[in-house]
């Protein structure tokens, strides 16, 4: 069979066997595998391009699990990971930013507590974003734990410094990052245990909306399309809210 876009996670598979085979882990690199020590770490380096470099190898093993592939293309593939039942949509050149206020640490970005100050002031991070780089444009979305963010108007290769750069500027969840880095840009599609229905509300557009590519902005509207179509799935079991 020859996949699309898939053969990119299909090669994961391959570097990581490979990785795993040919040496044995150091010390290091097994403290890695437990989430502790890597806020530790963070705590201590900072969160970083070097930093995902450091880590990624190790990262990456927890992310490798059995996959139900649905449908594979050169922009983007749908898949199940079947260990979590957690449905999903992988791109491949459309950025997305997941920023979770229910977590303690936005990156070091000086959210406030309550969450009407942490979209404020998440919505003033995308707003100077623009301003510095005005070739950007991007819709939110409010999620039920934090907010989805989609550049619509430029695309970034996934593991690019650059890309990962800019995540972490603008807030995102540190491990999406680093699974971003590895795999591509990836939007769960069914709800968790905690929730009746995936929450997906439209919030606003920062940037000039003329920049809009109509290729991403399809690719922006197919997620809110597939989520009605997965509404009625069983939950997966993702952690978070």
């Amino acid at each position: 069979m020859e996949y699309k876009f898939y053969q990119t996670y299909i090669k994961l598979l391959d570097d990581d066997f490979n990785f795993r085979k040919s040496r044995e882990l150091t010390e290091f690199e097994k403290k890695l595998k437990h989430g502790k020590f890597r806020s530790f770490l963070l705590s201590k380096i900072g969160a970083n391009f070097n930093t995902i470099t450091l880590i990624e190898k190790i990262m990456r093993s927890g992310m490798l699990r059995p996959q139900r592939l649905i449908i594979d293309t050169d922009d983007f593939y749908i898949a199940c990971d079947m260990l979590t039942n957690t449905y999903y949509i992988c791109y491949k050149y459309l950025m997305m930013i997941d920023i979770d206020f229910y977590k303690s640490d936005i990156q070091g970005k000086g959210i406030t507590s309550t969450e009407d100050n942490q979209q404020d002031d998440t919505l003033r991070l995308f707003q100077n974003d623009v301003h510095e780089h005005p070739d950007h444009c991007w819709t939110l979305y409010r999620t039920r734990g934090g907010i989805h963010a989609f550049l619509n108007s430029k695309s970034y290769a996934y593991s690019s410094e650059e890309s990962c750069n800019l995540m972490l500027r603008l807030g995102s969840d540190f491990n999406y990052v680093v699974y971003s880095y590895l795999r591509g840009w990836c939007v769960r599609l069914n709800r968790k245990q905690k929730e009746e229905f995936v929450k997906v509300e439209f919030m606003c557009k920062v940037g000039d909306v003329s920049l809009e590519r109509t290729d991403l902005t399809r690719l922006v509207n197919s997620h809110l399309k597939l989520i009605e179509s997965f509404k009625y799935e069983d939950p997966c079991s993702m952690y978070g809210v």
